[in-house]
């Protein structure tokens, strides 16, 4: 992985050009994109979820729910995304959501296919397992890759067009499969319970309920 970082930075300063490094997950990258910012390289970067908060120690026991990629690290390694996260390198946070069927995701560790749905738990695992003030979770889940992607701001006013995501934090809930919307249920987090749940989001005239 730092290997391609540092190619991929390099390139962006002989070109000067942007560039965006998806999902970095070990320390040495995370050095690598806050020095080019240093020097003022137009690079931004963001962290999956499961890298945030799950190592290697916890793939112990070949959870396949936890194979993943980029794959889980060192402690660590979670500790400098987290520690990227709060002085800006990191610019924002991906759910990296990859759904699996059964077939592909029940079966030894080595051959089953790296995944994990989380779009349902992103920000409830966060909200729950992470001392972030949540002002920085919607930052860099929300806020900052708009900006990374030129899209424009969303505004609450007057005949502005609703774009909003309805958060209760301080809902607790236990993730368990009827309560997983999706068609797929490979994710590492059934059983555990979460507080703070997206409960809906506002698109328009249209509400959408979870």
């Amino acid at each position: 992985e730092e290997l391609m970082v540092r190619r991929d930075i390099e390139l962006a300063a002989y070109s000067d050009s942007k560039i965006h490094i998806q999902n970095i997950s070990s320390e040495g990258s995370v050095e690598l994109i806050r020095q080019a910012k240093r020097k003022k390289i137009r690079v931004t970067a963001s962290v999956a979820v499961l890298n945030l908060l799950k190592t290697d120690k916890d793939i112990i026991d070949f959870n396949i729910n936890l194979k993943v990629n980029p794959p889980l690290r060192t402690e660590q390694d979670r500790k400098a995304l987290i520690k990227g996260l709060k002085d800006g390198t990191i610019d924002c946070i991906t759910s990296n959501h990859v759904p699996q069927d059964a077939e592909a995701k029940n079966l030894e560790f080595y051959y089953s296919e790296p995944g994990a749905i989380m779009l349902e738990t992103a920000f409830a695992a966060l909200n729950t397992s992470l001392d972030l003030p949540i002002e920085l979770l919607v930052e860099k889940m929300s806020i900052q890759p708009r900006k990374i992607l030129n899209l424009p701001e969303v505004t609450i006013e007057k005949n502005a067009e609703a774009n909003l995501v309805i958060l209760e934090l301080e809902q607790t809930w236990k993730c368990n499969q009827d309560a997983i919307i999706s068609k797929s249920k490979n994710t590492p987090f059934l059983g555990e319970i979460f507080t703070g749940k997206v409960i809906g989001t506002i698109k328009g005239d249209f509400l959408y309920k979870n």
